[in-house]
């Protein structure tokens, strides 16, 4: 296809109307990181069709959650291991939860390995370095960051600038070194649109403030690609 039909578009709403119904932390959650993808791949001069792509995979990278019991989702770090190999689940759960969807290869993967790291030893696939697609790695930086910089069950938030450090000082183990440095240049010149508790996407449209309840996304033209190669 190379519209988005509207069947389509309702369904992608639908899946972020129950993310925000079953869990509101991580609605919010993939929310600030759409936002911050999108804001870094600006910043890379990726073309208006990648940032769409981002910014789509990013509403969407923890999907698989909701396919957790309520009990391994509010557990927070104390997790055995059967719950941690459920956890670990949920990109390929993401995934497969999309695959109906005529959606581009490029956010189908972005969902499937933004917990791949550089250093090989992420999960599902273990990929390493560019093996792992551009997206993942660009979802990875920013899904880290938001964690680090908003409050858990477990744990207070950490500074801004501490959860830069730590990105920086990851020596290119886990997030990717070009795309980290350009990350934190970003956060430290808009502090405003990339800072901790940050929620400027539309949060009754599917989209950066493009689409309202009930109205179309036409932006979104061209990112429902063939469902051949996975």
């Amino acid at each position: 296809m190379s519209r988005i039909d509207d069947l389509s578009f309702k369904i992608l709403r639908s899946f972020t109307l129950l993310m925000e119904a079953k869990s509101p932390d991580l609605w919010l959650h993939s929310l600030r990181v759409a936002s911050l993808a999108v804001a870094l791949g600006r910043a890379l001069d990726l073309s208006e069709r990648a940032q769409l792509e981002l910014e789509v995979a990013a509403r969407l990278h923890d999907l698989g959650k909701l396919a957790l019991p309520d009990v391994i989702l509010g557990k927070g770090e104390s997790l055995g291991e059967a719950e941690t190999a459920a956890i670990r689940a949920h990109p390929v759960l993401g995934e497969r939860i999309l695959s109906p969807l005529p959606l581009t290869d490029e956010v189908r993967k972005a969902v499937r390995s933004h917990h791949e790291r550089m250093s090989g030893e992420g999960y599902p696939d273990g990929l390493r370095g560019e093996e792992i697609p551009l997206g993942a790695r660009i979802v990875a930086i920013c899904d880290a960051y938001d964690a680090m910089t908003n409050p858990r069950s477990y744990r207070p938030p950490k500074a801004t600038e501490k959860a830069l450090v730590i990105l920086i000082q990851d020596d290119g183990q886990q997030w990717d070194p070009r795309l980290t440095e350009t990350f934190v240049r970003v956060v430290r010149q808009e502090p405003s649109r990339t800072g901790p508790g940050l929620l400027s996407l539309d949060p009754v449209g599917f989209g950066t403030g493009r689409a309202g309840r009930g109205q179309s996304w036409p932006e979104l033209d061209g990112l429902m690609g063939g469902r051949g190669s996975r």
